[in-house]
């Protein structure tokens, strides 16, 4: 996979493409819809698949976060045969007018033979283009436009806002089904405050990036991947009320584990919500409910794939 960074002076090293364009933060099944029947259709015209879409920075309203970084996004794009990703800064072209948008960028400097779209994609400046100007424009420059329906789950258009719902409410699981796979979060292994240890159950600590504080604080069922190797996990996101409240971070004990793995990149996998975080009266009360938990995570290790 190749990705650029727009600028009026991008120089990409195709000729022609199937573009396909939208934020695409999850990289949702929703998407997976849109970017198979891109592929289909670049596989059809002999053409490479590109992905025209925005930096997660980009156009936040304040205090949200995005549901994946920029390095995520590209991964599961990459996974979903997506050949080139272009990325755009939102502030640098949303004020392109709607017309320009498709004569200067998508076919002038993305070369879009086929522009590949959700029907409620919006763009330009005021979000005045839609899907009908887009077909029509691309008609008059003896190009193509598809649109492709939303997909739906439970009567509702699934969607990252959708998605973030789901995992405020402590319901990872439905979230998986939407996002076609497990919600991740990943980051280096950092020292914690070595409680785990003194209880005998150690811990693997990452901070939360991106500030997810969509995510609900609690107790969940895991996978944690290390390297190529994969172990089924008790995760706690939060800050540890019994003890000295710390920041929210991830504090994962990893079934039959006991290495040592500082430093490395942790990604773990939220299968399953399993209890609220509390704050208990004394040390040994926190020890019985953390062995509760482990004997439920046990029991249910089958659950993690």
């Amino acid at each position: 996979m190749k990705i650029y960074e727009y600028s009026e002076n991008i120089a990409i090293d195709f000729s022609a493409a199937v573009v396909a364009l939208g934020l695409f933060d999850g990289v949702h099944v929703g998407h997976r819809a849109l970017l198979s029947i891109a592929k289909r259709e670049a596989e059809k015209r002999h053409l490479p698949l590109a992905v025209f879409t925005f930096f997660q920075e980009n156009n936040l309203p304040k205090g949200t976060t995005r549901l994946y970084s920029n390095a995520i996004k590209t991964e599961l794009l990459e996974k979903m045969g997506v050949e080139y990703v272009i990325y755009a800064d939102f502030d640098k072209i949303s004020g392109t007018d709607a017309r320009s948008f498709i004569t200067d960028i998508l076919v002038g400097k993305l070369k879009a033979e086929l522009a590949v779209t959700g029907l409620d994609f919006r763009f330009g400046k005021g979000r005045c283009g839609d899907t009908r100007l887009l077909s029509d424009v691309m008609r008059e420059l003896n190009k193509e436009c598809l649109s492709v329906p939303d997909k739906t789950a439970e009567g509702k258009k699934i969607s990252t806002s959708l998605i973030k719902e789901l995992l405020k409410g402590g319901n990872p699981r439905l979230a998986a089904k939407l996002l076609g796979e497990a919600y991740f979060i990943e980051g280096e292994i950092v020292h914690g405050d070595g409680r785990g240890e003194t209880l005998g159950l150690p811990t693997v600590n990452i901070s939360l990036q991106n500030n997810q504080d969509f995510i609900k604080t609690g107790v969940y069922l895991s996978k944690v991947t290390i390297g190529e190797k994969s172990y089924t996990g008790l995760t706690n996101i939060g800050v540890c009320p019994t003890f000295e409240a710390r920041e929210v971070h991830a504090e994962t004990f990893i079934l039959d584990f006991s290495d040592k793995v500082y430093g490395k990149l942790a990604r773990i996998h939220l299968f399953d919500y399993l209890r609220e975080e509390k704050k208990f009266n004394s040390k040994e009360e926190l020890t019985k409910q953390i062995m509760r938990d482990v004997a439920s995570a046990k029991e249910r290790s089958q659950d993690v794939r």
